[in-house]
Formats: C-alpha cells, sequence, structure tokens
C-alpha cells in the first residue's frame, strides 16, 4: 500500500484498470502516490483533465482527493472512501459506486448517469444539477443531501434516506425534451414507473 503520512491509502493492485486499459497510466501514477501529492499536482496543472476511466479503485482511501472534472467512465470506486471529495463536473458515467462512502462529497453537476451507487452513503453531499439519469440508488443514504436541480429520469430509488435532503427542481424528463420538475425524488420515481406503464399498455 501507499501511505502518507503513515496512513495507507491506495493498493495499488485495486488500481489496475479494469477490461481494457483506458486509464491514463502517469495519472494512475499519480494517485498512487497518495491524496497529498496528487491534490498538489491538480493544483499545479490545471489545464490538465485527469482520466481514470474503467480504472479499479475498489476500496482505494480518497477522503478529501480533488477529482473535480477527472473523467471516471466506467471506473470501479466500490466500497472507496471519497469523503468530502470535490467531484464537481467529474465524469461517472456507468461508475461503479456500490457501497462507497461519499459523505460530505461535493457532486456539483457531476454525470452520474447510468451509474450503479447501490448502499452508497452520501450523506450531507452536495448533488445540485447532477446527472442521474437510468442511475441506481438502492439503499442509498442521501439524508442531508442537496439535489437542487439534479436530472433523475430513469433512475432507480428504491428504500433510499432522504430524511433533511434538499429536494428540488428534480427533472424527470429526458435529455432534450421541456424540462418537467418535481421536488420529491419518490413522487418522479413514481412518475417514471406510470409512464413506464402506459408505454406498455
Amino acid at each position: 500500500r501507499t501511505a502518507v503520512q503513515g496512513a495507507p491509502l491506495i493498493c495499488h493492485a485495486h488500481l489496475q484498470s479494469v477490461a481494457k486499459p483506458m486509464a491514463n497510466p502517469k495519472h494512475l501514477a499519480k494517485l498512487r502516490e497518495g491524496v497529498e501529492p496528487w491534490n498538489k499536482w491538480r493544483e499545479q496543472t490545471p489545464n490538465i483533465r485527469p482520466d481514470l476511466s474503467r480504472a479499479h479503485l475498489g476500496e482505494a482511501h480518497l477522503v478529501a482527493a480533488d477529482l473535480h472534472s477527472v473523467n471516471l467512465h466506467m471506473a470501479n470506486l466500490s466500497d472507496a472512501d471519497l469523503s468530502g471529495a470535490d467531484l464537481r463536473h467529474a465524469y461517472l458515467h456507468r461508475a461503479t459506486l456500490r457501497g462507497a462512502r461519499l459523505t460530505g462529497a461535493n457532486l456539483d453537476k457531476a454525470d452520474l448517469r447510468g451509474a450503479d451507487l447501490l448502499d452508497a452513503k452520501l450523506k450531507n453531499a452536495n448533488l445540485s444539477g447532477a446527472v442521474l439519469t437510468r442511475a441506481t440508488l438502492v439503499n442509498t443514504n442521501l439524508e442531508g443531501a442537496n439535489l437542487t436541480g439534479c436530472s433523475v429520469y430513469g433512475c432507480s430509488a428504491w428504500r433510499v434516506g432522504l430524511q433533511g435532503a434538499i429536494q428540488r427542481n428534480l427533472v424527470i424528463t429526458p435529455e432534450g425534451e421541456s424540462p418537467i420538475q418535481v421536488d420529491n425524488l419518490e413522487v418522479a420515481q413514481f412518475i417514471y414507473q406510470i409512464g413506464r406503464a402506459s408505454c406498455r399498455e
């Protein structure tokens, strides 16, 4: 394991790409050094958009990591600790975040289309403007989270913890259609299911 100030961070084996090696190996190598040097590198190279697509980051310790605008397409972040991480504008399309800890993380305008958030913990996370189209939100903890302006069309939301969550202007229509908004994720799920049932009849 790589450590910063004595704290275990990321098992190198977990940083191997899944299937085809799509992630930039230099960017993965930098992340292996730990959160502190990674964040410093991000600060020094603001024009670089890191590519960690398809990377295997399961159980990675990425607390307070600067991952804004990072390409995490189809990355495996199962059981990773991303508490307090900066994931603004991150591209998490079809990423696996099962059991991931995202408490207090900033996912403002993140793209989570098709992402798997089963058992993920997003308590007090900022998801304002995030795209959750067709995302899996099963047993997901969103207590105290800010969901203002999220696109939630087609997401699977079951047994979701929403106590204290801010639910305003949730977009329930597909991209490209005139937006229809509701202020409750459970209502959004209900309307989507009615629409699907009507299409089958």
